[in-house]
């Protein structure tokens, strides 16, 4: 991936993060995102949600992301940002 300097890294592409990721990207910022799990990395990479969201799928909000970021990434090796939002897991009890 190209070192740049994004206007927004996005940490944890789960149910908050990849539609927060995705959203601000269809708005013309340069985000990247980041996860450490290779099982949500690949499938975004793809080009696929790896949950279900239906306004996220193919020909949707996911597309802009993947293509101006090149990818989803699992380490933030390099990765410059203006601003990041992480995107913590949230279990319920």
């Amino acid at each position: 991936m190209v070192n740049a300097t994004f206007d927004l890294a996005v940490i944890g592409l789960g149910y908050s993060g990849l539609p927060t990721a995705a959203t601000f990207a269809n708005h013309d910022k340069y985000v990247a995102g980041v996860d450490v799990k290779l099982s949500t990395v690949d499938p975004i990479n793809r080009g696929e949600v790896p949950f279900v969201e239906p306004d996220l799928g193919p020909d949707r909000l996911i597309d802009k992301l993947v293509i101006d970021t090149r990818g989803a990434r699992r380490q933030p090796d390099g990765l410059e940002a203006e601003l990041a939002i992480i995107s913590a897991a949230v279990l319920a009890k």
